[in-house]
């Protein structure tokens, strides 16, 4: 079961009576094996809330309507920089994964020496 069924459980049982208390929309699920908690009715009247309520954006008149669907909501458009170096990026990003290999690298050396240490004493006695 993934984490996405007791929500569709809980909008399934509420789909079909929008008034139902957590408890009854509880023992709906629990007749179809599905266990759900409050949470899980929480989420599916957000869902039904989201649903009921469009969100519609009306255009600015000084321009097109495709430019302003293309926009989402909510969010400021992002400016591209200009000074933008691509590859030095990508030159940090590979030398920081590097350099974390080495470090990761230099701790199991010194656990396999630890180890070899641990066995040669070991053998010793």
């Amino acid at each position: 079961m993934t984490a996405r069924e007791p929500i569709l459980a809980a909008l399934a049982a509420l789909m079909q009576d929008p008034d139902i208390d957590a408890e009854h929309a509880k023992a709906v699920a629990a007749a179809n094996g599905i266990r759900i908690t409050a949470a899980s009715v929480a989420g599916a009247q957000r869902l039904l809330s989201r649903q009921d309520a469009p969100t519609t954006v009306a255009p600015p008149k000084d321009k097109p309507a495709k430019a302003v669907a293309k926009a989402r909501p909510g969010r400021p458009a992002r400016r591209p920089e200009a000074n933008l170096d691509v590859e030095a990026l990508i030159r940090a990003t590979a030398e920081r994964i590097q350099n974390q290999g080495h470090v990761e690298a230099d701790r199991l050396r010194g656990a396999m020496r630890q180890a070899i240490a641990v066995l040669e004493a070991a053998a010793r006695s």
